[in-house]
């Protein structure tokens, strides 16, 4: 389970570090670091362990291609998807591509949500948290009902 948020930065060969308590919490599993990065929704990048990737192609799998939308979603989450494995300093690279779809310079904020870590542009989660954190408690009542 991944939570917390953290404070990096991108060196200059777009490689982040993943933070200690994400690895850790990984390397109890297994010996190698393997991720899939794939676009996250509201500008940001979603990084999934392995295992949990599959869980989520599976879930896509199951659905319809029916609907323009169905078939629009999985072309991005599979087709932008990008396999990695952190060197032996836990770090990624981020490619160029989601950088930009996140609007990723440098300033980089890493969020643990439970099954998967995302990565924001760090003044984009700044301000999504600003504008979200007066509708922390409705948004709670509607979820933890």
């Amino acid at each position: 389970m991944f939570y917390g948020n953290f404070d990096h930065s991108l060196d200059p060969k777009s490689r982040l570090i993943i933070p200690a308590r994400f690895r850790d919490a990984l390397t109890k599993e297994r010996k190698t670091l393997d991720f899939f990065l794939t676009p996250g929704l509201d500008k940001c990048v979603f990084l999934f362990a392995t295992e949990q990737y599959a869980t989520m192609c599976k879930k896509l799998e199951d659905r319809s291609t029916a609907t323009q939308e169905e078939r629009n979603f999985a072309r991005r989450f599979f087709g932008e998807a990008n396999p990695c494995t952190a060197d032996g300093m836990g770090r990624i690279i981020l490619p160029d591509y989601l950088k930009q779809h996140a609007s990723i310079q440098k300033d980089v904020k890493i969020v643990g949500v439970s099954t998967r870590i995302e990565i924001w542009d760090r003044v984009k989660w700044e301000h999504l948290r600003a504008a979200t954190n007066d509708d922390y408690e409705s948004q709670a009542s509607g979820v933890l009902r």
